[in-house]
């Protein structure tokens, strides 16, 4: 390897251990604001998220959208209901399937968390069409080397 393309492979890996190390910290401070593990603030989110295009979420659903079992997601999901976060409801779709929507409190909380730090949507209109697509290739070439992307 050329010694340009091991500097630019080390900045490279510098730039990405800054980011691991910033969101290690923004969780651990939004564990510490708000009292929920880093699962619960995880699946949380997800639930407001979908909340907001108008749509539930079913645990089976959430359980694969943040990789815990479906034993773990009903335990998960019950933290946050006792909490006052979340509702179970019955599925408008599927009467035998159950819903989760977040409360007032828990998309108030996720909010909180999220906080001014937080604008990834604004880091992305700053950038041009050329530079996300090619951070969006490094990402999943990233996730498919370490054998964790999607299919």
């Amino acid at each position: 390897m050329n010694s340009s393309l091991q500097h630019s492979a080390d900045d490279l890996v510098d730039a990405l251990t800054e980011l691991w190390n910033a969101e290690v910290q923004r969780r651990r401070e939004i564990t510490e604001r708000t009292g929920l593990s880093a699962n619960d603030e995880q699946a949380l989110e997800h639930i407001v998220d979908a909340s907001r295009a108008g749509e539930g979420v079913s645990p089976k659903s959430l359980a694969a959208g943040i990789g815990i079992t479906s034993a773990s997601i009903t335990v998960l999901i019950d933290r946050l209901e006792r909490r006052g976060l979340v509702t179970r409801a019955v599925s408008p779709s599927d009467r035998r399937a159950l819903s989760l929507h977040p409360t007032q409190e828990g998309a108030s909380l996720v909010e909180s968390a999220r906080g001014p730090g937080t604008d990834f949507v604004g880091v992305l209109k700053r950038m041009g069409e050329a530079e996300r697509e090619s951070g969006i290739r490094f990402l999943h070439a990233l996730s498919s080397a370490i054998g964790h992307r999607a299919p």
